[in-house]
């Protein structure tokens, strides 16, 4: 093949050496269309045997076929007949070499990109993540283990009865088995008939929070056809009213399930242990000689009166919001509870009494109202109408 290329080489050269003032004459334009000089048949036969052969190795790469492929539609074979043979076709005085075979090759698919998708609108997600109540029950020859359950070994609190006297004894414990399996007012000559123990499953209730469900407790149980306490209602703590809220949830919670068990609560309405414990003192109308006064603090418009040691915050008194660090534990806890309920309401930058509230003396009520120690004469007395002016000193 090398051979014969060379001689083609040689005879082209010798046919092509014709002046080249004889091809063009003089004046005439030199035409884009003229055909160049034609090559040697053989030459001719050799470049398209070269085109062919390469044609085939091309497609085999492209469609991966290989001889015996299994697919007959598309074998080695099917792509040679698919590429025709330049020769049989080419003429020896040809103007111009074959043009190389034409292969229909579909290219592959170009992936369309999905139209992008509409924005949603912005939505607000509120994730709930409440306290999960666990409740351990011992009967009197159990109480001691509680200190051993792996789950009450964190903040809660516990409520032993006395089933027979319907009486109880709420309590607390930073360690609520260890506290109720070692108190002993539920021990004794006459101990405990069962105690109940509720703490958080995750162990997250804090103390804080342990204490106003020990509160809570003691008020749910004090409900009509309950238990008489046998000690004082726990004072509870000062909490955030969303903690007192959570943790009235909390109570409310465990509560039910008890009910649902037949331990407690099986005489009231589920509905009693969902609403607040924090019982309204029934309204009625002032005497008309009983002495009211007025809070001399700038900012706050309070009215107290007095009904014989008995001492009646007037519904729509206002009450200092903020609790300062001189109060005691008992502001911060009947604030929480009053709001919990509706006794309190926020108006503006105070909270307002929706109801009458009664205190055991004129300064308890001061403590509430102002949130923090208060001063002896912070009432101020309202005359009354027909009284005589009291002269000045």
């Amino acid at each position: 093949m090398a051979k014969a290329n060379l001689s083609g080489i040689a005879s082209a050269c010798k046919s092509s050496r014709i002046p080249f003032d004889s091809l063009v004459a003089p004046g005439t334009p030199v035409s884009a269309k003229t055909n160049p000089p034609a090559l040697p048949a053989d030459l001719t036969a050799a470049i398209a045997a070269l085109v062919k052969e390469s044609t085939q190795v091309a497609l085999r790469d492209l469609l991966g076929l290989t001889a015996g492929s299994g697919r007959p539609d598309l074998d080695v074979a099917a792509v040679d007949a698919a590429v025709p043979d330049a020769t049989a076709e080419a003429q020896p005085a040809a103007a111009a070499p074959a043009a190389p075979p034409e292969a229909t090759v579909v290219p592959p698919a170009t992936p369309t990109s999905a139209p992008p998708a509409p924005t949603a609108p912005s939505l607000r997600t509120i994730s709930v993540d409440g306290l999960e109540p666990v409740i351990v029950i011992a009967d009197r020859d159990e109480r001691a283990d509680l200190g051993q359950h792996t789950q009450l070994q964190s903040p809660g609190f516990y409520s032993g009865l006395w089933l027979a006297s319907r009486t109880c004894y709420p309590g607390f414990g930073d360690n609520v088995g260890g506290r109720a399996g070692s108190n002993p007012e539920l021990g004794g000559a006459s101990p405990a008939d069962r105690t109940v123990c509720i703490a958080d499953r995750h162990g997250r209730l804090t103390a804080q929070q342990a204490l106003v469900g020990e509160r809570l407790l003691g008020q749910l149980l004090q409900q009509p056809g309950g238990f008489t306490l046998r000690n004082k209602l726990p004072a509870g703590a000062p909490v955030a009213l969303a903690d007192y809220d959570m943790v009235r949830v909390f109570v409310a919670r465990a509560c039910l399930a008890l009910r649902e068990a037949g331990v407690l609560f099986t005489t009231v309405p589920a509905a009693a242990l969902l609403l607040a414990p924090v019982k309204a003192t029934p309204f009625r109308p002032l005497e008309p000689d009983a002495p009211v006064y007025r809070l001399a603090v700038a900012g706050l418009r309070s009215h107290l009166a007095d009904e014989g040691g008995e001492w009646r915050l007037l519904g729509g008194s206002e009450v200092r919001a903020e609790v300062l660090a001189s109060a005691f534990g008992p502001a911060s806890m009947a604030r929480a509870e009053l709001l919990h309920c509706g006794g309190l309401l926020r108006t503006g930058h105070v909270l307002s009494t929706t109801r009458d509230l009664y205190f055991s003396s004129s300064w308890a009520a001061a403590h509430f109202v102002l949130g923090q120690k208060p001063r002896s004469d912070v009432w101020k007395s309202i005359p009354r109408a027909g009284d005589a002016p009291r002269p000045r000193r």
